[in-house]
């Protein structure tokens, strides 16, 4: 049950600014989460049920990989949907 969870953006944010690879001031974890929670009402609003599932997918990936998977890409690859520019 815990893999099926929505990972909230601030857990993945933190997560990814804890491996250093984003800013690691206050101000970029807030940036982050917003950006985060933008593109989720995003897909959302468009009631887009496929990119949902992939956007959570991809959060419940920067979560549990390791800092070594993210650097490598692990979690951006197969996500390109998600990231179109």
């Amino acid at each position: 049950m815990a893999a099926a969870c929505n990972p909230p953006c601030k857990r993945t944010c933190s997560k990814v600014l804890a491996c250093g690879n984003l800013s690691t001031d206050r101000l970029a974890l807030d940036a982050c989460v917003e950006d985060c929670e933008k593109q989720q009402q995003l897909y959302q609003s468009w009631n887009d049920e496929a990119k949902q599932d992939l956007f959570v997918d991809h959060k419940r990936c920067l979560v549990h990989a390791s800092c070594e998977e993210i650097e490598e890409g692990v979690c951006y690859d197969g996500y390109e949907e998600l990231f179109t520019f």
